[in-house]
């Protein structure tokens, strides 16, 4: 399929069928046997992620599966060459005190309290309640309003935080127009870019401090934007 009508390219529609997710990443396409070009690839995640054998698979970690005189062994045989004798008996102690069995098993799962139970849950979480500040000429900040891509299908609360202050930007006007790019080439729409330039700061700012914006020029604004949402 064609992407991008100023800046036509062929794209790829990945699904993945597998319990599995495939990490995000560079990949390298091919087509019967010819280069065809690279692409950077999102988390490409199963239908349904959270999986019970995922959360039994915390378990493999599990200290007390640890063979504590086989790991001493491979310690002694392997590790004398390049540490003396103090630092060995010192680095296997410490190893396999750490292993022990005494740890709750109630607690071995550090996420137990969040009540995961499937995609909703974790991107009512993390989503909400993160927001990243992106640089003006990041090329990746239109990838988080793009629903498509991201799992979950939602966008992310990315906030526009530019380099001003950094020693290769001396004057502040001069990283405005890299900001705007992403509009003007159709990376973004009209609406991503409001929010991205103002609805995010805003909603990160206000929400610990209301009155963080009075005074300034925009206070009008943001008074119409949380009233708005509240």
């Amino acid at each position: 399929m064609d992407l991008r009508e100023r800046y036509p390219l062929n794209g790829l529609r990945l699904e993945n069928t597998t319990e599995l997710n495939l990490m995000q990443g560079p990949i390298t396409v091919f087509e019967e046997g010819t280069y065809a070009g690279d692409a950077q690839l999102p988390d490409v995640i199963c239908a349904d992620p959270y999986y019970p054998e995922q959360l039994r698979s915390v378990y493999r970690y599990d200290p007390k599966n640890l063979d504590r005189e086989r790991f001493q062994e491979l310690f002694a045989r392997h590790g004398s060459k390049v540490l003396g004798r103090h630092e060995l008996i010192a680095g296997t102690e410490m190893v396999l005190a750490a292993s022990g069995s005494d740890e709750d098993p109630a607690l071995l799962d550090e996420f137990a309290r969040c009540e995961i139970e499937e995609v909703d849950d974790l991107m009512g979480l993390f989503v909400p309640s993160f927001y990243f500040g992106c640089e003006a000429d990041d090329p990746l900040t239109p990838w988080a309003f793009d629903t498509r891509r991201a799992p979950g299908r939602v966008a992310l609360n990315a906030v526009y935080g530019s380099d001003i202050g950094h020693w290769d930007v001396p004057d502040m006007s001069e990283v405005m127009h890299e900001v705007v790019e992403p509009l003007d080439e159709g990376l973004m729409s009209p609406d991503d870019f409001r929010a991205f330039v103002f609805e995010n700061p805003v909603r990160l700012h206000a929400a610990a401090n209301p009155s963080f914006f009075e005074g300034t020029v925009v206070e009008e604004d943001v008074r119409r934007l949380l009233a708005s949402e509240s």
